[in-house]
């Protein structure tokens, strides 16, 4: 079709219209007989996460349901890696078990795992317990757990070099709970939208209460692959307001 690719023959899960992650160094040199020359070797695919949760709430129990994972480009590819890594899939699922005490992933079926120009997709059901804290007869509880990012990468105040991302990025979680009739919205939290001064970053966090189900909206996406040591103070203040923003608890009083 008249387009070049790159492609590493030694590497069975990249997809062949990605550069593969490990070959993003930004220029390469091409050994030819005719002519040596050189490349970019820039990304050019995102990395995708989307995460559905349909969940019914039981105060003694925790949370149980269902979820689907969808993952492309360069999400799908680490993913693939990792199930192949883990030998069998089910060691994969076991091994997250193992890293998230709290969540329970069983029953999955993983589609496209060797599709590769293909999203991948994982369904399963799940059970997150031990998530409750009761204080003062109200029941507090934070929504996002596997996908949450506990605590900001990013330490020191101010930084001598560029901050480098290898790709693109995009990721979603999307939440629907069940509660007991018995239970009541006591508060939620508030819906925001946070962005970098020049919008390379952004978060949108969305809550909303309709009849006896919570829904819930994450979107991270990061834009721009290079942030100047200038521009490090606010992005580190904007992954703060991240943290903060998926730390906060959803609280229930009973009827």
């Amino acid at each position: 079709d008249g387009n070049q690719y790159i492609i590493d023959a030694a590497d069975p899960w990249n997809n062949p219209y990605l550069v593969p992650p490990y070959l993003i160094n930004g220029y390469g040199k091409v050994i030819d007989t005719a002519e040596n020359s050189w490349i970019e070797m820039s990304p050019n695919g995102l990395f995708q996460n989307q995460s559905n949760y349909n969940l019914m709430l039981e105060p003694t129990k925790g949370l149980t349901g269902k979820f689907q994972s969808r993952d492309i480009q360069y999400a799908a590819y680490i993913k693939r890696k990792s199930l192949q890594d883990s030998i069998q899939e089910n060691n994969y699922f076991e091994d997250l078990n193992y890293r998230y005490p709290a969540i329970s992933i069983y029953d999955t079926k993983v589609e496209n795992q060797h599709e590769l120009d293909k999203d991948l997709y994982i369904e399963g059901a799940v059970h997150l317990f031990n998530q409750f804290k009761e204080k003062e007869g109200l029941l507090h509880w934070i929504p996002m757990q596997y996908e949450r990012i506990l605590e900001n990468p990013f330490k020191s105040i101010s930084r001598d070099i560029p901050v480098e991302f290898p790709y693109p990025s995009m990721q979603n979680v999307i939440m629907e709970i069940k509660i007991p009739e018995n239970y009541a919205v006591q508060s939620l939290p508030r819906s925001v939208r946070l962005a970098t001064e020049d919008n390379s970053a952004r978060y949108v966090f969305l809550t909303e209460q309709i009849d006896n189900t919570i829904k819930l909206n994450s979107l991270l996406t990061i834009k721009k692959l290079v942030f100047s040591p200038e521009e490090y103070p606010n992005l580190r203040e904007f992954l703060n307001r991240v943290v903060q923003k998926q730390a906060e608890s959803i609280v229930l009083k009973r009827k």
